[in-house]
């Protein structure tokens, strides 16, 4: 009797131990799958910025023929109008250096399906902050460049640990437009701090990343007011993952992480009435890891996967004057499942 009270304690710790080692060995990879959606977000934000918040084009404006004593006003520098039109000028159609401003708001709850692991319970808020550079018009179309940035926090939990996460990340982006087809590319790169909480104490460690993708887009008009616009992003990440020893006492040495995210896309645009417009949007994110393996103690473990998932939602926009404001409520269904909210406000100058 009396050794079965010292063994139960004993088998007690031992299970512990093990989960907290188990928590600390996949801590980094599960980050890693974090920042990857961090970054496509980051990109997806400032590429939509570039596409517009206004989903339809507006009616072109009429020129009127300009007067000796209009020289120098805005219809003949190019400028833009309050519908975004532009008044071809002296200049060839160039806008302001600065064309704008825009900050989204994002909400992800996610539950991570890992092959051969937990499910990760993961939610995370992004707020992103950019602005818009000014267009230039050639005779071949349209081009902008832009900037942005911003903070994002958020956790990870499974039943054996919580991963406790914030950072920030900046980038830059450039895109053209011709007619119905947009291109536009962009590169980025932030810092994550993670906090790993288990039952015998806290690991913590450091993550940064750099990145780039290209979104390409085609409209197809079907009247005036209704628009299908099918698009393919391609984005690259790759990601330092620091080598520490864990609370446990093990040596982790994860491989640095890289991965491919291949999304296609696809929207139906609708301009409703009075500035209002509403969209249907469905992407399917394919993702490729390159990441071959995790030592523990010297000791080569297989590093975690997911499996590709579905995005579907709806988002609903309005133009006041100068602003743009949209709010997109999306399902997603697959190796992630779960819900995403995002508001989105944008001024022109």
């Amino acid at each position: 009797m009396k050794s079965a009270f010292f063994i139960a304690p004993a088998l007690i710790f031992s299970a512990v131990h093990a989960s907290d080692a188990t928590a600390s060995m996949y801590a980094s990879t599960i980050s890693s799958h974090n920042i990857m959606q961090i970054q496509h977000s980051a990109l997806s934000n400032a590429f939509n910025a570039f596409e517009s918040n206004r989903t339809t084009p507006a009616p072109a404006k009429k020129q009127a023929k300009p007067s000796p004593d209009r020289y120098g006003t805005m219809s003949m520098y190019g400028e833009y109008g309050d519908d975004g039109s532009v008044f071809q000028g002296r200049n060839g159609g160039e806008s302001p250096a600065l064309r704008g401003t825009w900050a989204n708001w994002q909400h992800t709850s996610d539950d991570v399906h890992f092959n051969d692991y937990a499910v990760v319970d993961t939610d995370t808020d992004i707020i992103t902050l950019g602005l818009a550079g000014g267009k230039k018009r050639t005779s071949h179309g349209t081009t902008e460049w832009g900037l942005f940035g911003g903070y994002f926090n958020g956790d990870q939990t499974t039943s054996d640990t919580t991963i406790d996460q914030q950072g920030g990340f900046a980038g830059v982006y450039s895109g053209y437009a011709q007619n119905n087809f947009r291109v536009v590319a962009g590169i980025s790169g932030g810092v994550m701090d993670n906090g790993v909480e288990f039952a015998s104490g806290e690991d913590s460690f450091v993550n940064m990343w750099v990145g780039a993708g290209v979104r390409s887009t085609y409209d197809i008009p079907l009247d005036s007011t209704f628009t299908l616009r099918p698009g393919l992003q391609i984005e690259y990440t790759w990601i330092n993952s620091p080598s520490y020893t864990s609370e446990s006492g093990m040596d982790i040495e994860p491989d640095n992480f890289s991965a491919f995210n291949i999304v296609p896309s696809f929207r139906a645009i609708k301009h409703i009435a009075n500035g209002w417009y509403g969209s249907a949007n469905v992407k399917y994110v394919a993702t490729i890891t390159q990441e071959d393996a995790l030592f523990v103690d010297s000791v080569a473990f297989p590093a975690l996967e997911i499996d590709n998932y579905t995005e579907y939602g709806i988002t609903l926009e309005k133009s006041i004057a100068g602003f743009d404001f949209a709010a997109t409520l999306a399902r997603r269904d697959g190796g992630r499942s779960g819900w995403l909210g995002q508001f989105n406000i944008k001024y022109a100058f």
